[in-house]
């Protein structure tokens, strides 16, 4: 697996989290929460920021994730750093994650792998299936540990248990390859399943190429296609030539010119060679 293949995640925590407090705290708290829900950030911020300098970890998760989206208030990744890592060492599960995710990245504080693995580990360890996926990108290309192709594919595993399809593609992947574990195919194409209903662009392609080469499955022209074009409408460049092929060929769908042209341009747009040939020969640059 190259890799390219397996993405960091990049959805940030922003879970509800209801805290246990009694009187006015309780009812603020879960007035700020209605507000967020609402849209109306101005409010929740007016609601969450006293209560985080009382050191609500809840509020204090909330009030960074307004800090970080600009929503509410100004953007300043400072400040929702701080909070972040305040509600951190408070305990708060996804202000660990993210906590080690912007450590890991350097956003709104010096980058530290060091740290961002603390912070991954001890958010992993709570359950916390973002911080599961992250932890074994690290383990996957030796960043602040030692490489341990196994160890990231148990936790890319446990990471893909809980629903995150990410994770569930990097398993798909891994037991496709057999890197860090035995190749299972049809065990893979489960996992590529559930990744591709949630709509992971990347397994809506692996499973179009499955079905087109029926090595592992029948070959089943219509739904080749039907994934490639699935994916091609996320934005997969891949996905968007097979898709332009699929309608120029008349492959798995009825031909139809003007659809080949118009997936074909994309993925010309983006630079892919042989879109741009396939244009060409369609003369239709």
């Amino acid at each position: 697996m190259t890799r390219s293949s397996v993405f960091t995640t990049s959805v940030f925590a922003g879970l509800m989290a209801f805290a246990a407090l009694s009187g006015c705290g309780e009812n603020q708290y879960a007035e700020g929460v209605k507000y967020e829900q609402a849209k109306a950030y101005d409010k929740a911020f007016a609601a969450f920021k006293p209560l985080a300098e009382k050191g609500h970890k809840d509020a204090r998760f909330k009030l960074g994730v307004l800090y970080m989206n600009g929503t509410g208030t100004d953007k300043s990744l400072p400040r929702a750093f701080e909070m972040f890592s305040k509600a951190a060492e408070q305990g708060q599960v996804d202000a660990m994650f993210n906590t080690g995710l912007f450590y890991d990245k350097g956003l709104g504080t010096e980058p530290s792998v060091e740290n961002a693995l603390k912070w991954y580990k001890q958010a992993a360890d709570a359950g916390q299936k973002d911080a599961m996926l992250n932890l074994g990108n690290l383990y996957l290309f030796g960043r602040g540990v030692p490489k341990d192709i196994k160890q990231a594919y148990a936790l890319y595993k446990k990471s893909a248990g809980l629903g995150q399809p990410i994770a569930q593609f990097n398993v798909a992947e891994m037991m496709m390859n057999g890197l860090g574990t035995e190749k299972k195919p049809a065990e893979a194409i489960g996992w590529y399943r559930k990744a591709a209903d949630q709509g992971h662009a990347g397994a809506l392609y692996r499973l179009g190429m499955i079905y087109q080469r029926g090595e592992i499955m029948a070959e089943s022209p219509p739904d080749a296609c039907r994934f490639f074009e699935k994916a091609a409408k996320l934005g997969h460049t891949e996905a968007q030539f097979a898709t332009g092929l699929c309608y120029a060929n008349g492959y798995g769908v009825k031909a139809n010119l003007d659809k080949a042209v118009f997936w074909l341009r994309k993925a010309a747009a983006r630079g892919h060679k042989n879109a741009i040939e396939s244009l060409k020969a369609l003369g239709a640059q």
